[in-house]
């Protein structure tokens, strides 16, 4: 049986404000062998990397130190780069 898709090498950004969330995934992504780009805790961050890096996907919390992702999550989309929204916040 061939191989599933894997995650090494693939260029991931992390935007998460909470230190201990924020290094768990780093960790847990690591170990699976992802290239990880952060962890930010700002969009005003995020954007900086998107500038300057070639991402493959992201994992954002959906309210950091500086708002909301959204603005993050529009300009993924726009250039295609998958992202999962992982968050402690419920819908109100």
């Amino acid at each position: 049986m061939a191989p599933g898709p894997t995650l090494a090498g693939k260029r991931i950004l992390i935007v998460e404000d909470d230190f201990l969330i924020g290094a768990s995934l780093s960790d847990l992504l690591r170990r699976h062998g992802c290239l990880v780009c952060g962890p930010v805790f700002t969009v005003k961050d995020a954007v900086e990397i998107m500038g300057r890096e070639a991402l493959d996907g992201a994992v954002l919390d959906y309210k950091v130190q500086d708002g909301p992702t959204l603005a993050i999550v529009d300009r993924l989309r726009r250039d295609g780069i998958p992202f999962a929204i992982v968050t402690g916040y419920q819908r109100g």
